[in-house]
């Protein structure tokens, strides 16, 4: 398997008042191409 490069847990956004994001979690490994749609 792999080596994990990038982890992320429990990962939460708000603006303001509102939550955007709750609670995602990954991990990107070695030889993965991984997009992401959040503006953080």
């Amino acid at each position: 398997m792999a080596d994990i490069l990038l982890k992320v847990e429990d990962l939460q956004v708000a603006y303001g008042g509102i939550r955007a994001v709750k609670g995602i979690s990954f991990e990107v490994r070695e030889g993965e191409l991984v997009l992401s749609l959040i503006h953080i």
